[in-house]
């Protein structure tokens, strides 16, 4: 039966997996999706690309675009057209010409650096938007664990980073749009002029109190997860060796079946852990060394024409 953590994952973890898989098919190795998860790229940008040609119908010349989260990571993709051919689109150019109207982009909470990390094969290698300077402010929270400065992304210019004090651990990717940094960078670029949030000082303390709470809580709950899985670690490490030993007690003693236990238990306790770090490292390295021969392949076929 599904739990609170379980619906966490689904709603924001598998986001993110099955974006990237359906965008660049980053995981062939995995069992097939289904169509409608191996098409969730194309669905996401269809929509974007649907409103900014609406909204060119509709004459707007200048165009600004606010995303946040994973939203960020669409909206570059979007612009930089990934997986995108003009050539084989009634409406490509409307698309093209649609995406140079964007001038201004604002990204909250956005996780590029660690896409652009984990996942080096979604760099597309056009551009939709245009070679031409494009304002990207981007906004960070010091404890929102999926932001990051984009230090990597200047395409369209230098991007603007601006880091704000705002919620906690838990709380701090979605408090942008509350805060003041925000809000008078996103006022300035959209009507010329900063609006100000005047906040009282019961909304202060409140902020202050939820940020002192949550980052006390983050470490000392990652520290009950480090105690308890290593208490488990060590309990089955001890539990197949002390099980097994226990037909031979009634006739031998202690000092013949002992260290037999204790040897075992060690035995045990490393293939744990040989299994806990050592195997994901063998599989990343697989991952990674069958991603770079796809990539000189596809340098090899290029030269080739």
């Amino acid at each position: 039966m599904a739990n609170a953590v379980d619906a966490m994952l689904d709603e924001f973890a598998a986001d993110v997996f099955n974006y990237v898989n359906s965008a660049g098919d980053t995981f062939p190795e995995k069992p097939k999706t289904s169509a409608e998860l191996r098409g969730v790229y194309r669905q996401i940008v269809e929509r974007f690309y649907e409103r900014l040609k609406r909204a060119r119908d509709d004459g707007c010349e200048s165009l600004q675009v606010v995303a946040h989260s994973l939203g960020t990571v669409v909206t570059y993709h979007a612009l930089r057209g990934l997986r995108f051919d003009v050539s084989f689109r009634a409406d490509g150019h409307a698309v093209a010409e649609a995406c140079t109207r964007v001038e201004h982009i604002y990204t909250i909470g956005s996780p590029l650096e660690k896409i652009r990390f984990f996942w080096p094969r979604l760099r597309p290698s056009q551009n939709l938007a245009g070679e031409r300077p494009l304002a990207w402010d981007n906004f960070i929270s010091y404890f929102d664990p999926v932001a990051g400065a984009l230090r990597r992304y200047r395409e369209w210019g230098e991007v603007r980073n601006h880091h704000l004090l705002g919620g906690g651990f838990l709380s701090g990717h979605v408090v942008y749009e509350r805060s003041a940094a925000f809000l008078e960078a996103f006022t300035q670029g959209l009507l010329g002029e900063p609006a100000t949030l005047h906040r009282s000082t019961g909304q202060r303390i409140r902020d202050y109190l939820l940020l002192l709470g949550e980052t006390l809580l983050a470490p000392v709950g990652l520290l009950v997860l480090v105690v308890v899985g290593a208490g488990l670690w060590v309990f089955m490490a001890a539990l197949l060796p002390f099980l097994a030993s226990l037909p031979f007690r009634p006739f031998y003693p202690a000092e013949k079946w002992g260290p037999i236990v204790d040897y075992a238990t060690l035995a045990f306790g490393a293939m744990f852990l040989f299994v806990l770090l050592v195997v994901p490292l063998i599989d990343a390295s697989r991952s990674f060394s069958r991603l770079r021969g796809d990539s000189n392949s596809a340098a090899d076929g290029g030269r080739s024409d």
